[in-house]
């Protein structure tokens, strides 16, 4: 059944000391073993629920069920935890109470008798100095460290690869389980000693083949790189530290420009002129495409000849992570898929191009759009509007001004005609009055 752990509200801040220099006496070592472990799996997750299998619990205290109850009850019994169960008597959640302040301890009437029981009177006046406030001592005179570090050749003589690949199996690989083509029997060539077989983990030699990989050196470049990166007694490997060394080396193995399956580095450098290098930046880069899409070198090769290509033979980091991301979401894997997909890309691009730049389309517009229907009238019908015209123009208009068929009307002289008939209607003598009481134009 899983617990549930709950943290206390205000705990003071030296509750560390206040718990293993009084409480200890009067619960005992392991029941503070107890208190601080809940404590601790409590603060690693802080803002989420905090739960944990008794059997777990047992695992982590090395302790058996009975005990386990017997240390919690202990702590119950000083409010230092708060214990609850479900229906079916099973325990369900842990809530742990803040310790008492050192004064509010050493004043209680209770608390000060049994810690009195424990450590007598002797002990009760040490705790007592020790929790009260002292001043400022003197800056110390120079001293002399004599700590001793660690001595593992006891545990070297007894590690055995058993261990190592039982250890191995409980941990994830640094990176996918990919083979690299490097040759373990060169690299380990008198290195039997020099490196250390607790630090021939598979996660290690797979990031060391790894790097080689992308930076494109050898296996003795890489043993003399590792050997010089080996911190603190060899106990473990400076990977940052190899890693810059790796952006600077000039050991790069030489490639062909027309090789994909080779490293990055030694192909961008297949590419570059007789006195151009390779950054250091630009193999971050190339590390950087192999770490986070996982992309094979056939597949960054290619990128970065495209990338060149395209940019006038410069990398440009911004255009190649853009197309790299553009990549992995369409789940490019191989080089023929990469050159199709470059290949779609540039239709795109130029079929965008030649729309933006060519006339607007026209609609498609019905038959009877453009055309208009003209019939001719028929005789009848021409002498009926020949006559309304003698008619509007008067009987002192002459027979020659009369046009001999529909054709030759003319509406807009008809118009100016009929002005010309109501202007001479009017008298002479009032044209100047008119005149004067003409509208403006704008007026209507």
């Amino acid at each position: 059944m899983a617990i549930e752990i709950r943290l206390p509200n205000d705990q003071p801040q030296n509750w560390m000391a206040i718990l293993c220099l009084l409480y200890k006496p009067l619960v005992g070592n392991e029941a503070v073993l107890l208190y601080e472990t809940l404590t601790s799996l409590a603060m690693v997750n802080r803002n989420a629920q905090t739960t944990i299998e008794e059997e777990q619990l047992i695992t982590l205290l090395q302790t058996t069920r009975t005990s386990l109850t017997t240390n919690r009850v202990r702590l119950e019994k000083f409010d230092l935890v708060r214990s609850f169960e479900n229906e079916e008597k099973e325990l369900v959640r842990i809530v742990l109470c803040p310790t008492k302040t050192a004064q509010d301890f050493l004043s209680d009437e209770v608390l000060r008798r049994l810690l009195y029981q424990s450590v007598e009177r002797e002990g009760v006046r040490q705790l007592q100095s020790i929790f009260e406030v002292h001043p400022v001592k003197e800056p110390e005179e120079e001293l002399t460290e004599v700590t001793q570090v660690l001595d593992l050749s006891h545990f070297e003589q007894n590690w055995t690869v058993q261990k190592e690949e039982d250890l191995g199996s409980a941990n994830m690989d640094w990176s996918s389980s990919r083979e690299y083509d490097f040759d373990w029997d060169v690299f380990f060539r008198n290195m039997h000693r020099t490196l250390p077989s607790r630090l021939r983990t598979r996660q290690n030699l797979n990031r060391i083949a790894y790097l080689a990989n992308v930076y494109g050196v050898d296996e003795e470049t890489m043993r003399r790189l590792v050997i010089r990166h080996l911190r603190d007694k060899r106990t473990w490997i400076d990977f940052d530290a190899l890693i810059n060394d790796l952006g600077t080396t000039t050991k790069v193995v030489e490639g062909k420009p027309d090789d994909y399956s080779q490293s990055p580095v030694s192909f961008l450098k297949a590419h570059q002129p007789g006195n151009a290098k390779v950054l250091p930046k630009e193999r971050s880069l190339l590390l950087s495409l192999a770490k986070t899409h996982e992309f094979s070198n056939e597949l960054i090769n290619t990128i970065v000849e495209y990338s060149m290509e395209q940019c006038q033979g410069s990398l440009v980091e911004k255009y190649v992570r853009t197309l790299a991301n553009n990549m992995a979401r369409a789940h490019i894997e191989t080089r023929d898929q990469a050159l199709e997909y470059f290949s779609r890309t540039k239709k795109a691009v130029s079929s965008s191009k030649s729309s933006k730049a060519g006339p607007p389309e026209q609609a498609n517009l019905p038959d009877w759009y453009d055309i208009i229907p003209t019939e001719k009238g028929t005789k009848e019908e021409v002498e009926a509007i020949l006559a309304l015209q003698k008619q509007v123009l008067g009987n002192g208009s002459s027979d020659s001004d009369t046009p001999a068929s529909l054709d030759e009307l003319d509406p807009l002289a008809l118009l100016g005609q009929e002005d010309q008939s109501d202007q001479s209607d009017q008298p002479a003598d009032s044209s100047d009055k008119d005149e004067q009481n003409a509208e403006p134009l704008w007026f209507e």
